[in-house]
């Protein structure tokens, strides 16, 4: 399901910068979706992917990797050893955003940076780059007119914020891992009901201990991150589909709606009816 698409349109490209051409949202939940490089070798261009929520599989030479929410991957369309596709036990939607762009600079930029780091990455929920990409939903069904080096600053600040990943998790104290591990897993598992001890025993720490490094790293508690990522998740919800208030509290754990609606209310300001109708999406 397509969610929203933008195509990005260079009008006098210039050989040496990459060149962006699409970007879009979209949701899978059928093991009939997989795409397979063998039978792309008519498409030379690059593709940016990464998960919203949801799970989805990535292949390439070192093997199958799962993605949740939060990991994604880079590579050249046309390689026959690369594909991406909705798991045979998958049961939840596989939401992901992905980004198109070609040229030569660009073919060297990935088969040089796969080389170096590999294929698949990971980056917090909230990051940069993310909501900026996200933000061409503002286009939607349109098409987004660039100058060549606005197109080609375009790539080269995805594929920077990739690298930086890579270089903060190598150089990264364990807490700090830990951390950004944390929140992928509490933003993955928000419709799975998960809970803060559920995460702190899969690092083989105490609730108190694991709470007390996630405060230290990202400045609040796991329970405060939890109810801001689903207020943030309503709002999606609010936004793209038509569920009612009650049943977009059951999906996020509230076993009453007037618990959620409360809960809503007292973040955003406003009533979730009051947001669809005309509320904007917060940054957090």
């Amino acid at each position: 399901m397509h969610i929203w698409s933008v195509d990005i349109e260079i009008a006098k490209p210039l050989e040496a910068l990459p060149v962006p051409h699409h970007v879009e949202l979209e949701e899978q939940d059928s093991p009939a979706y997989h795409c397979d490089g063998r039978f792309r070798s008519f498409e030379p261009k690059s593709l940016f992917f990464y998960t919203i929520s949801g799970s989805g599989c990535f292949r390439d030479r070192k093997g199958e990797r799962l993605l949740g929410s939060g990991d994604g991957f880079v590579c050249r369309l046309c390689k026959p050893y690369t594909a991406y596709y909705f798991p045979e036990d998958g049961t939840r939607p596989w939401r992901f955003l992905w980004f198109t762009f070609s040229g030569k600079s660009a073919d060297d930029i990935i088969d040089d940076f796969t080389a170096l780091y590999g294929h698949v990455f990971s980056l917090p929920p909230g990051n940069r780059m993310i909501r900026s990409l996200l933000s061409n939903r503002a286009h939607d069904g349109n098409v987004l007119s660039l100058s060549p080096f606005a197109g080609a600053r375009m790539v080269l600040d995805v594929l920077a914020e990739i690298e930086g990943s890579f270089i903060v998790e190598r150089a990264a104290a364990p807490n700090k891992i830990l951390a950004r591990k944390a929140q992928a897993m509490l933003v993955g598992g928000i419709e799975n009901g998960i809970t803060v001890p559920q995460v702190a025993a899969e690092f083989k720490i105490s609730r108190e201990h694991f709470s007390r490094i996630f405060k230290e790293e990202t400045g609040m508690t796991p329970l405060d991150y939890m109810m801001r990522q689903k207020i943030l998740k309503a709002c999606i919800f609010l936004k793209e589909t038509k569920l009612s208030s009650k049943e977009i509290a059951a999906r996020l754990g509230y076993e009453q709606s007037t618990n959620f609606i409360r809960a809503f209310s007292k973040v955003l300001r406003l009533t979730p009816a009051e947001f669809r109708e005309h509320g904007v999406m917060p940054l957090f």
